[in-house]
């Protein structure tokens, strides 16, 4: 019984906590109704509750006529449960005017549009009805000793309290795990947004976003740089998209694990990837760019000769830091005409000297790199 009762959704689990309740508070008033000696008549109505909640619940369990189930459910509940309830009670009896709103509030919490405004429209009309014959005509209702009615009163007081209180806690349930579902959809959107679908690094979106907030911030010495993998498009036509797929995730992952948490990297589009650390001194730049030129000779051993190709600018001012992205770009291309499998990298002296320096592979060991050509402007 519990496994079926976790397998249904929410909604469903809510129903079954009512008809469940249904049940037990119908077998408890038609035992209390029999010790107070209240009129025999008024247990019809708990009967019928009674053995239509274990027909309905009964449904529901086996995921059969759940809907249709539960249109019979609020029709019988609304159009003779209710009426009865009103007839069999006192003229000052306030609990069928409580048991009235929970049953509006339940109506509203599982059904909408036409359906939800039948039952609205019959509840109400019927309520206005009973309000008219208990004033109009009086003799149509029960008239009970002072003693039963005041029995009758108290033990009904805790059961709607506790009713009402349960049901109001399911529905609060069923809020909670609609605003849970509703952030873990927000949180999902938000990833989805701002990662690229493949290599599951940061997409061109975030970087660029992030680019915003350096400019802002007005922060200096930032390094930022283009890298894309070489003969690409060659390995692609050769073994297939599935291994440039997977060369890519590999590529992506490997500059992700160099840059660590203090830089961002993201895919630009294609082969190409954005890498972007802030407080990035000349000694750490040297320090990543010769980690991803030995990660570039790890994987063009590995990956059918393919290898990273890349150009960085050290930026010491925060203005110019869509310039230096725009100099990094004109850098891997530098790059890529050098011969592929070399970092061209740039930054400023004190004095305002532009350098350009390049880290280029060595042929006969694809471990060690060598430092070539400086230029200076």
């Amino acid at each position: 019984m519990r496994k079926k009762y976790q397998s249904l959704r929410l909604e469903d689990q809510i129903f079954a906590i009512i008809l469940t309740c249904a049940m037990a508070m119908s077998i408890a008033l038609i035992v209390v109704n029999i010790i107070i000696d209240y009129p025999m008549i008024a247990n019809v109505k708990w009967v019928i509750s009674l053995i239509m909640s274990g027909f309905v619940l009964y449904a529901l369990l086996k995921q059969r006529y759940v809907m249709p189930a539960r249109f019979i459910f609020f029709s019988v509940v609304i159009i003779v449960l209710l009426p009865l309830g009103w007839l069999n009670s006192s003229l000052t009896n306030p609990f069928t005017v409580a048991y009235s709103f929970l049953i509006m509030i339940a109506v509203i919490y599982f059904f909408e549009g036409k359906v939800q405004l039948f039952f609205f429209t019959i509840e109400l009309i019927i309520m206005m009805l009973m309000i008219f014959l208990r004033y109009q005509f009086p003799q149509v209702f029960t008239v009970l000793h002072s003693k039963t009615e005041m029995a009758d009163v108290m033990y009904q007081l805790p059961l709607t309290f506790i009713a009402g209180a349960f049901m109001l806690k399911s529905f609060a349930k069923s809020y909670r795990y609609a605003l849970d579902k509703l952030e873990e959809q927000k949180k999902a959107l938000t990833y989805l947004t701002l990662h690229d679908e493949l290599t599951t690094i940061y997409n061109r979106r975030y970087v660029f976003r992030e680019i915003d907030k350096i400019r802002q911030s007005k922060e200096t010495k930032v390094l930022i740089g283009m890298v894309d993998l070489d003969n690409f498009k060659r390995i692609n036509d050769s073994y297939g998209h599935v291994m440039g797929d997977m060369l890519l995730k590999k590529a992506a992952t490997t500059i992700r694990d160099i840059v660590g948490e203090h830089g961002v990297v993201g895919r630009y589009g294609g082969d190409e990837f954005i890498i972007i650390y802030r407080g990035c001194s000349k000694a750490k730049m040297l320090e990543l760019l010769n980690k991803i030129q030995e990660a570039s000779n790890r994987l063009g051993s590995l990956e059918a000769y393919t290898s990273y190709s890349g150009g960085f600018v050290l930026c010491r001012q925060h203005s110019r830091i869509e310039e230096a992205l725009a100099d990094a770009d004109q850098l891997l291309y530098t790059s890529k005409h050098r011969g592929k499998n070399t970092i061209t990298y740039q930054y400023t002296r004190r004095d305002g000297t532009v350098v350009h320096k390049h880290l280029v592979a060595q042929s006969d060991n694809a471990n060690d790199t060598v430092l070539e050509s400086e230029l200076t402007i």
